[in-house]
């Protein structure tokens, strides 16, 4: 740059430093620096220093508002919203559950079809009977919310079981995950404490 004739490292400025120049003429820049060298040399350091300043306000940097996450934010991703057409097809259901007569771990499946029915359960019960399997079927109706919270009204029909499972029909809360692929649930009415888990095949 200090090689180069003054015009010539003048032309090669933003415009917004061009103009500030333009109150001299070329011949008497050329004949200022031959005069006052230190001069000169003292504009062109000041306008080196200035010119990242003057782009920013000049608006050089063009690109930036493309990054600024003020005035372009990232766009959000939608939130899932359930219902009980989320709830759909045969899950695999695991439930532990207690009463006064014993404890209980029963494994099994549940058919929901996405209107709110259970049109099949069927269990087997492990532990409750002394070790002896027990199985008992089951029919009922479910709802799930927006927010992915429900309930569940189950009644079972215990079969070559030596006690029966509460009478009347069993409500639960349940909380439908993972777009539907799961849910949990534990029961409310107090009858017995069971909880448990339902994962789709």
């Amino acid at each position: 740059m200090c090689g180069q004739p003054f015009f010539a490292f003048t032309n090669n400025l933003p415009g917004c430093i061009r103009k500030g120049y333009n109150r001299w003429h070329i011949e008497n820049i050329e004949s200022r620096r031959k005069r006052h060298p230190m001069q000169v040399k003292w504009i062109l350091r000041s306008a080196a220093l200035l010119c990242p300043v003057v782009l920013v306000a000049c608006g050089g940097t063009s690109n930036s508002s493309n990054s600024n996450p003020i005035t372009n934010p990232p766009p959000v991703s939608a939130q899932t919203t359930y219902s009980k057409a989320a709830l759909s097809g045969t899950y695999s259901i695991s439930v532990l559950a207690g009463t006064a007569s014993g404890i209980g771990s029963d494994l099994g499946t549940a058919q929901l079809d996405g209107n709110g029915n259970i049109t099949a359960m069927s269990f087997t019960d492990y532990f409750s009977q002394g070790g002896n399997p027990c199985q008992f079927n089951g029919t009922g109706t479910y709802s799930v919310t927006s927010n992915a919270s429900g309930t569940a009204s189950i009644t079972f029909n215990s079969t070559n079981c030596a006690s029966s499972v509460p009478p009347g029909p069993l409500t639960f809360n349940l909380e439908a995950a993972q777009q539907g692929a799961s849910f949990m649930f534990t029961e409310n009415d107090g009858k017995q404490l069971a909880s448990g888990t339902g994962l789709k095949q």
